[in-house]
This record gives structure tokens, sequence and C-alpha cells, in this order.
């Protein structure tokens, strides 16, 4: 099964509001000074952590880019915004879109905010790396090798700070095509595997 494009860009764009924040701080707490170092990414203090400094790095770069892309395409008139305020606008643009019938676009900002979670979260030690399972996608024609996602750290309001809350997905997922399956629907997956001339031998079912 695919994600529904829409329900992932705005999923993502509602988790992204919350990292960027944390990745600014954890930034801060590494430079001891507010947002990105503008020098060297060394300060008094010691090193600055190179995921961090990576990850907001790249946000600020291509989350303004995908707005500015997506708002050519529709023919809206754009200015430069905060990261945070183009981040809200892409939900919005990526309707527009679609319903303009560019849903190649549309896909693009979906895999673009479901990496930059990725690269947030990892950043922030709240991902833990995706497993590699030793079957091959049956859907995808070059057939990469299937993995199970890695547990998820969520951010949520706690007090007067924020708390992480752990989930685990139990979901498998091919990182080419981006198809997935959740548990229940690994019975149906192993199916696939046992019909598709990539599955390696012996063909056994995820479950």
């Amino acid at each position: 099964m695919r994600d529904d494009p829409a329900g992932t860009i705005a999923a993502k764009a509602d988790e992204l509001t919350v990292l960027w924040p944390a990745l600014a701080a954890a930034l801060e707490r590494d430079n001891g000074a507010p947002g990105p170092p503008s020098g060297p990414a060394v300060c008094s203090a010691g090193v600055v952590n190179a995921d961090v400094l990576h990850a907001v790095m790249t946000l600020q770069r291509e989350i303004p880019a995908a707005r500015d892309k997506a708002c050519d395409l529709i023919r809206e008139p754009r200015q430069p915004r905060p990261v945070l305020t183009c981040l809200t606008a892409l939900p919005r643009l990526a309707g527009r879109l679609h319903a303009l019938g560019h849903t190649g676009a549309e896909n693009r900002i979906a895999r673009d905010m479901a990496r930059w979670t990725v690269l947030a979260k990892s950043a922030l030690g709240l991902r833990v790396p995706d497993r590699p399972i030793g079957r091959r996608c049956p859907l995808c024609a070059d057939a990469p090798i299937l993995v199970t996602v890695g547990a998820e750290g969520f951010l949520r309001p706690a007090g007067k700070g924020v708390a992480v809350e752990w989930q685990h997905s139990g979901c498998i997922r091919c990182p080419g095509c981006e198809a997935s399956w959740t548990v229940s629907q690994w019975p149906h997956l192993g199916r696939l595997l046992e019909s598709s001339p990539s599955s390696p031998t012996p063909r056994r079912s995820p479950c």
C-alpha cells in the first residue's frame, strides 16, 4: 500500500513544526548562541553536533526552495519567508498542485517532507535506523531490499517543556517505490513475495 500524499504532507508538516524549534534549540546548546553559527562549526564549548548542523542547514535551504517551486507552478506571488512560514504553507500549496493536475510536484513534496522528518529525527536521536529483512520488493522493477521501519520518538507537550513518546510502527517499507505494509498486511505481503520472481529462496512470509 502507498501512503496518500495529502495525508503524508499534512502529518509531516505538523511534525516538522515541532522538530524545527527542537533542532534550533539543540544547535543553540552546542553553539552557545541562538541560531546556526555564522562561521566554522566550532565554538569555545567544543565542536557543534555535525548531524544537527547538517539538518538545520538542509531544512533552511530546502524548505523555502520547495515553497518557491510550488508557488511558481501555481503562479502564486512569493516573497522570502522564514522556514516555519514556508513549512506551514506547503500543505495548502500541495493541495493546489493536486487540484491543478501537478501530481508529480505534489508527490515530490510528500517525499521531501518524509525525508526532512527522517533527517531531523535522526539528528535529534529520535529515530532508530531501518533494518533490512533480506527480501526484495515485489512491486519494484529494480527490486530493492525491504526494510522494517525503526522506532520513532515523537515530541509531545509536557508541562513547560516536551517529552518523547516512542512508537513502534511494525511496518515493512520499500525504500525504492515507498510502498509499505503494516502488521495486518504482512500476510498479503507474504503472498506477494511468494509469487514474485525477484524474491530470494526460500520464500517465506515476513510474519
